[in-house]
């Protein structure tokens, strides 16, 4: 599985948490309450790029390559996906984020009402026993997905300063539905391409659960790089009071 991730170079230098963001003090007694309001109203706010601490614009978030081979119970094939776009994301719903700063730990809990992608896509193997084979442009709608993160990270020291490093990371969810729209399968026989399409749409609750575990190791690549990108650049002495 590869995944190639959009990301920003900038200088190698630690600098400040922009003006616009909320900060906490790690010594406020109500420090959870404030490191979950300070993750929302991050987040409505990523709908441009920061570069200086590394966070792309969310609205949409571009990645420009997803590949796999999957062989599972339902699944054969092999896939690319390309200069995908994702939208929604910055209006996920937080119900919990801990920054736990004595455990080295961030847990989330959020729901993302809708999410709307648009890659093209490359194919070729079989889904339920049916071939699929095709390269065109792909469209996938995931309403209400629920998502559960749990990310340890450890602490680096550089020139006096604190900083995050993630090499892990749990993350598990499912969505409400899923809708797919493939164009352009089996050359462009639309017979043929409207009938895989729709095999997708009727059982994506069983497909989705014969390859979350795969699919998922691509959000957990994708969140990896964000979190260590923007540890690269903030230290957590600038990120807390």
């Amino acid at each position: 599985m590869k995944l190639v991730f959009l990301v920003f170079v900038s200088i190698a230098v630690a600098t400040k948490l922009p003006p616009n963001f909320k900060k906490c003090n790690r010594t406020e007694p109500d420090l959870e309450k404030c490191v979950l309001e300070a993750a929302r109203d991050g987040l409505k706010q990523l709908t441009r790029t920061y570069k200086k601490i590394r966070l792309p614009n969310l609205e949409p978030l571009d990645v420009v390559e997803l590949s796999a081979r999957v062989e599972t119970r339902l699944i054969h094939f092999s896939e690319t996906l390309r200069n995908c776009k994702f939208w929604g994301l910055s209006r996920s719903v937080l119900e919990k984020f801990e920054f736990n700063l004595d455990e080295k730990v961030i847990k989330s809990q959020f729901i993302v009402p809708e999410v709307r992608t648009k890659c093209s896509y490359q194919i070729d193997g079989t889904i339920m026993s049916v071939p699929i084979r095709g390269k065109g442009n792909s469209s996938i709608i995931f309403k209400h997905f629920n998502v559960t993160l749990y990310v340890p990270y450890d602490e680096i020291t550089k020139r006096n300063k604190t900083y995050g490093h993630v090499t892990s990371c749990e993350i598990d969810g499912k969505p409400e539905s899923i809708h797919f729209q493939l164009d352009n399968l089996f050359n462009g026989d639309e017979e043929a391409g409207k009938r895989v399409n729709q095999l997708l749409n009727d059982n994506w609750s069983e497909l989705y659960d014969d390859i979350k575990d795969d699919y998922l190791k691509m959000g957990k690549q994708m969140l990896i790089q964000l979190l260590n990108g923007f540890f690269s650049k903030l230290s957590l002495e600038e990120a807390f009071d």
